[in-house]
């Protein structure tokens, strides 16, 4: 996979730091292992010692 097409899956898939954890599993196709499928996506981040996603955005650029 080429940084084009990863970019395209980000911007697809990963809206905004408040999208639910459900979601991004049932995009993505992928299991996060988090219990409540209502957490967002900012807060699960931060939880597991991750960065912002608008950070890791920038890094995939």
């Amino acid at each position: 996979m080429n940084n084009s097409q990863k970019k395209s899956i980000f911007k697809a898939s990963l809206r905004t730091y408040n999208t639910k954890i459900s979601v991004v599993e049932k995009e993505l196709n992928i299991n996060l292992g988090q219990k409540n499928p209502n957490m967002k996506l900012g807060d699960f981040l931060a939880q597991n010692g991750y960065k912002p996603l608008a950070d890791i955005l920038k890094l995939a650029k």
